[in-house]
């Protein structure tokens, strides 16, 4: 297993990446793959906007937890993890648009 990410490039301005959470439990791995979508073509997803870093803000070191982008692991801020282990589903993906993950 790779430990980072590779990003390509997106193809144009209205290319986005999102990420496909597969199902699963709370407390289970987090799995997901990083797709692209042309926004003209309207692609369904959810926006998840947060605050990351709150540790650091506070002078506090920042704490991670890893989530399985295919093959790479992908660092997030707890808070991010924290949602996503909520947010996912028991049997169909989650398709949300984080940018901590899907903006290199």
């Amino acid at each position: 297993m790779s430990s980072s990410y590779q990003y390509s490039r997106l193809e144009s301005p209205e290319h986005v990446r999102l990420i496909h959470v597969s199902p699963g439990t709370m407390g289970t791995t987090i799995t997901c793959e990083i797709h692209r979508a042309c926004l003209p073509d309207s692609p369904v997803y959810e926006a998840l906007l947060y605050i990351w870093d709150l540790d650091e803000r506070a002078g506090q070191p920042a704490e991670y937890y890893c989530i399985l982008c295919g093959e790479f692991q992908t660092p997030i801020p707890p808070n991010l993890f924290s949602t996503l282990q909520h947010l996912r589903k028991d049997a169909e993906d989650l398709v949300p648009c984080v940018d901590a993950v899907c903006i290199n």
